[in-house]
């Protein structure tokens, strides 16, 4: 993902005549199943060097947006039916795979509610935000609740990057500068993951350095795009961090 942002930054300057990104760049992957962070160094002509990386996947967020989408289907099964069902029924696969559908379809939507009901969530509460497969439905209470178990893998792992950055004031004198977020991933989309992000790195929704020029195909498709640039040669990555 960070190839593909040098690489996207680069063909934006030549194109305006501007001086490429240079800087360091965290990126956030906020998938199904898995939430890793990589804070990367961009040099000019396509170069990047991973400085930090740091992860939990499916062991400290019981799997991401899968975790969720479980969550909500629990909710919503037991609420309608006054008892839960396992998830090895085929009934709850089916249920799983139209609430996917759903929330993806319903993005931004949703996104809206969601920021009306943060404003005053003891007042929307019942709120209803999803609706799936014929009469099922999570409320903002519910999304909250399923939420809720994923939040602290997500706060650990930011505040590790928190920690490496301040790392660099006992050495230079002052904190290692952050100056560009790039949240990728499906997951990442959904604004309690990033008001999450937010929150642990203590910048606001509107800080300039959430870079917000890619949209959600862009951001879907850059980890896999990054990955074709740098296997033909036009991104040139070197790790520092030792992967273990």
């Amino acid at each position: 993902a960070a190839a593909c942002y040098a690489w996207e930054m680069q063909r934006r300057a030549l194109a305006n005549q501007e001086e490429p990104f240079t800087g360091n760049l965290l990126v956030c992957d906020v998938g199904g199943g898995t939430f890793d962070v990589s804070l990367c160094r961009i040099y000019r002509d396509n170069k990047v060097e991973v400085l930090y990386f740091d992860g939990q996947g499916a062991m400290g967020l019981d799997c991401a947006g899968v975790a969720f989408d479980l969550h909500c289907v629990h909710l919503a099964y037991t609420q309608k039916h006054g008892h839960p069902i396992a998830e090895t029924d085929p009934e709850f696969s089916r249920l799983l795979r139209e609430f996917e559908a759903v929330k993806i379809g319903s993005h931004p939507r949703v996104t809206k509610k969601l920021i009306n009901c943060l404003k005053a969530p003891d007042i929307y509460e019942n709120q209803e935000i999803y609706l799936f497969a014929g009469g099922y439905s999570v409320t903002f209470g519910q999304v909250q609740a399923a939420f809720a178990s994923i939040a602290p893998g997500i706060q650990q792992v930011m505040q590790g990057v928190k920690s490496w950055l301040h790392q660099g004031a006992a050495t230079n004198g002052e904190p290692t500068k952050l100056d560009r977020l790039f949240l990728v991933g499906g997951f990442s989309q959904f604004l309690l993951v990033q008001r999450t992000i937010f929150d642990s790195l203590e910048i606001s929704s509107d800080d300039p350095r959430f870079d917000r020029s890619f949209n959600l195909t862009n951001s879907a498709y850059a980890i896999s795009y990054g990955a074709c640039l740098i296997a033909n040669g036009l991104v040139d990555p070197t790790e520092r961090y030792i992967h273990t």
